[in-house]
């Protein structure tokens, strides 16, 4: 099972998930980290190194993330080297339920495109959408 740690400057991460959870259920092996003022980079680095560990049951890990070039987009991207890892930022509800869904449906590279997709396709002006 594919690992899910999503990274957010405060609590929103804390709040997707309880949002996820609302709409889809009880979401295993999901981490939220918060990313709180008093902390160092050291002290955030070292916590997503420990949630890498505690959600990674080999088939790969996928890190979310709020902002493209934020702390903590830029921390994360420290793990990179592993190719098990995947970071995807500006996270929405739609790429963490579709992610929960379908996380063991395909290759790690399969899913994580798939992922991708369903967040761009959620964005949409519905004032367009509702005119077409």
């Amino acid at each position: 099972m594919i690992g899910i740690i999503v990274v957010t400057h405060g609590n929103m991460c804390v709040e997707l998930i309880k949002t996820a959870e609302m709409v889809i259920g009880e979401c295993q092996n999901i981490v939220a980290i918060p990313f709180l003022c008093h902390e160092s980079c050291e002290e955030r680095t070292l916590k997503i190194e420990q949630i890498i560990s505690q959600v990674n049951q080999g088939d790969g890990v996928v890190i979310f993330t709020d902002l493209m070039g934020g702390n903590c987009c830029n921390i994360s991207g420290m793990f990179l080297k592993d190719e098990k890892i995947a970071i995807l930022t500006g996270v929405n509800l739609p790429m963490i339920i579709n992610l929960v869904n379908h996380r063991n449906e395909g290759s790690f590279d399969d899913i994580v495109a798939n992922v991708q997709k369903a967040g761009i396709k959620s964005i949409v002006n519905l004032r367009e959408k509702i005119e077409q």
